[in-house]
């Protein structure tokens, strides 16, 4: 046998091995559910398995080199990884990991074509450009099925690209420079597609508003502008906070749910606090942190009191809450507090971990080659009370699940005897956990809960017969509800 037939008969054997180890290894597991502290609960985690793919279960996959993260309306997840020089995305209803941009492209360009096939796309300048941070966000209900679009900034190749699918080319995923290649100055009033950028990073409140903090400029103050029509407009008169930031660059980070505007530091900054420009951009105040931040800084988007930071001492994340102004851990030195995150970085932490948060309330935290995860908050969102006033104490909790059969929705009364940390479950018969509420605190009174048939992952369940539990304290209380459909 020579030796390109015996080259033939490797890669068919290999072929065959690889289809075996997906079979046995890249079956479909569960994202981890489960509480972090007394507060937070994890929702789901990918990438925390040793395979490189560009589809596949997101679970077993493996992040290289993430640098940014965002979700949509719809649950689904995407992340840019720097290494891979492409965009990824978690799909919420089956737990798959896509790639959609750069998987034809491996290694960086100082050249950038303005529009094109979104596998074609190709960011950055080259190894040495030093530690920049990229910025994606998803606006709209749900990119990935092409409602809605990305934004991703740049700051290597000093560009904004929108990626979306295309009806004119097949609905295939596309991408279009929308400003960088441009020769004028950011300005308010200045066409978009016309400018030069020095270090762009974009975001989206959450009313659906993209904005764009065009450059970072040492004793300079921070700029942000709306992209609105074609044009970048001025927020507010950027010379309001002139002179806070000295020892490094800064710039705005983030638009919180009031319309307030987010500054700190940029990366090695020594300032020990974070400003915060009045929505009208007349007034600021300061929050003093224990040390600076770095990267990480975004308000609670349910929450506004409340923002995240990462510190630059330990890599910690942390939140920190203005009204009562206390201090919370997510990280600390890279490591989960409580450990309930599978790790499986090299050195037994979770380097450089980073967030954000996301439209729908979450916070989403990810490392360089590390896990991503989302995680959300003790929240009575979910549940309507019924009761304007505190009822009359009862003798045990109750539950009543009405319509029962059901078949798009199911309505559940329950009645709290008093105040509880309460949690919501959903299993089939055979006892395996469908759906997961996060847990939340609730008062003596009367709620509504409703369910709309699906699981975790936002897909539809079939027909049949589930167990619907509460748990408040150590007591449990559990319907059968049959869904017909």
């Amino acid at each position: 046998m020579n030796h390109k037939n015996r080259l033939k008969v490797g890669l068919v054997l290999s072929g065959l091995l690889f289809s075996r180890l997906w079979a046995a290894d890249y079956s479909y597991k569960p994202f981890v559910q489960t509480m972090l502290g007394t507060d937070m609960f994890i929702e789901y985690v990918a990438l925390v398995g040793v395979h490189g793919m560009l589809d596949g279960p997101a679970k077993q996959a493996i992040g290289f080199n993430n640098w940014s993260v965002d979700a949509d309306k719809a649950g689904n997840i995407y992340i840019y990884d720097k290494q891979l020089n492409a965009v990824r995305v978690i799909r919420k209803r089956d737990g798959r990991i896509f790639t959609i941009t750069g998987n034809q492209r491996s290694s960086y360009g100082k050249a950038i074509v303005a529009t094109g096939p979104s596998s074609r796309l190709r960011l950055g300048t080259d190894g040495s450009a030093g530690i920049e941070y990229q910025r994606m966000v998803a606006l709209g209900n749900n990119p990935l099925e092409g409602d809605g679009s990305l934004y991703l900034s740049d700051p290597n190749s000093r560009v904004i690209v929108r990626i979306f699918r295309n009806p004119a080319e097949g609905n295939r995923f596309w991408y279009e420079v929308v400003s960088g290649l441009g020769s004028a100055t950011v300005a308010d009033g200045v066409d978009i597609a016309s400018c030069k950028l020095s270090s762009p990073f974009v975001g989206v409140t959450v009313d659906g508003r993209l904005w764009c903090s065009p450059g970072e400029f040492l004793n300079a103050p921070a700029e942000i502008y709306w992209m609105e029509e074609g044009k970048f407009r001025a927020a507010y008169d950027f010379s309001l906070t002139s002179g806070l930031y000295t020892s490094k660059k800064s710039r705005v980070y983030h638009v919180d749910p009031l319309g307030r505007f987010l500054i700190s530091g940029t990366y090695g900054c020594s300032e020990k606090f974070v400003t915060t420009v009045a929505a009208d951009g007349k007034s600021f105040t300061m929050d003093t942190l224990p040390y600076p931040t770095q990267w990480t800084l975004y308000s609670d988007q349910k929450r506004p009191d409340i923002f995240f930071y990462r510190c630059t001492d330990d890599y910690s994340v942390n939140q920190y809450n203005r009204s009562t102004r206390t201090f919370g851990t997510i990280t600390n030195s890279g490591t989960f507090l409580l450990k309930t995150i599978p790790n499986t970085h090299p050195t037994g932490a979770l380097g450089w971990m980073r967030g954000a948060t996301t439209i729908d309330g979450r916070y989403v935290g990810w490392s360089n080659d590390g896990p991503v995860f989302a995680m959300s908050f003790l929240d009575s969102s979910d549940l309507v009370s019924t009761s304007k006033t505190a009822v009359s104490p009862v003798a045990v909790n109750n539950m009543v699940c009405s319509p029962n059969p059901f078949s798009n929705n199911l309505s559940i009364s329950i009645t709290i005897a008093s105040a509880s940390n309460a949690s919501f479950m959903v299993y089939d018969v055979q006892g395996r956990l469908i759906r997961s509420f996060p847990p939340v605190n609730l008062g003596s009174g009367s709620y509504l809960l409703n369910w709309d048939g699906r699981d975790g992952m936002g897909s539809e369940v079939g027909r049949g017969n589930y167990v619907f539990c509460m748990r408040t304290g150590k007591e449990t209380v559990s319907r059968v509800v049959a869904l017909n459909k």
